[in-house]
């Protein structure tokens, strides 16, 4: 049972086993003397040329290394800095005026939003703000307001939700840098206003 399991457990004790039980097996090799011989005067002449060959390659590396023309620096690109929210807002603008234009108009709907935005404002009107114009086209509005101040502005901004009549997003920034002038952005009813700001 011992045997078998020996066998089972692997060739190595089975070999160091059957070893020990064979009285006729050879003796061992003698063990070999720790001490290196000296090597070949061959061996050592051909060390010395390749190591002479070496010694020479690296000098002229270094030597050409040394005549070789610095390679020029490239200025460092000066990364460009974040775009302060005003430069965000404008650029954000400007993608939805490109919006806008790019839109197909869409007559039945943009005539009748235009229509109900200025009856909207007749009705309910803030004090020192006028309406310069209204644009509609398929999911997009573009009202300008003029105010006669800041305030005034500021008043015309909260009735818009007086004025338009239905459930919209909206984006308004300041028009040519006055700002009493405002370009205000307004959506159709169930159409966010997809132009993120990475875009």
């Amino acid at each position: 049972m011992k045997k078998t399991l020996l066998l089972v457990v692997g060739g190595l004790a089975a070999a160091v086993l059957w070893r020990a039980s064979r009285p006729d097996a050879p003796p061992p090799p003698p063990a070999q003397s720790s001490e290196t011989p000296a090597p070949d005067l061959a061996v050592r002449a051909a060390l010395a040329n390749v190591r002479g060959d070496l010694d020479r390659l690296e000098a002229r590396t270094a030597t050409l290394a040394a005549a070789a023309p610095a390679p020029e620096a490239t200025p460092a690109r000066a990364a460009s800095p974040a775009p302060s929210p005003e430069e965000q807002r404008a650029a954000y603008a400007t993608r939805l005026a490109a919006a806008l234009a790019a839109e197909p108009f869409d007559a039945g709907w943009a005539r009748a939003a235009e229509a109900q935005v200025r009856a909207q404002i007749a009705a309910r009107p803030a004090d020192g703000v006028s309406v310069a114009s209204i644009e509609c086209r398929t999911t997009l509005c573009r009202l300008q307001l003029e105010a006669e101040s800041t305030d005034a502005r500021d008043e015309g901004l909260r009735a818009v939700p007086r004025w338009v009549p239905w459930d919209f997003d909206g984006f308004y920034q300041p028009t040519d840098g006055d700002p009493r002038r405002v370009t205000l952005y307004v959506t159709r009813a169930e159409h966010p206003l997809a132009i993120g700001s990475d875009e």
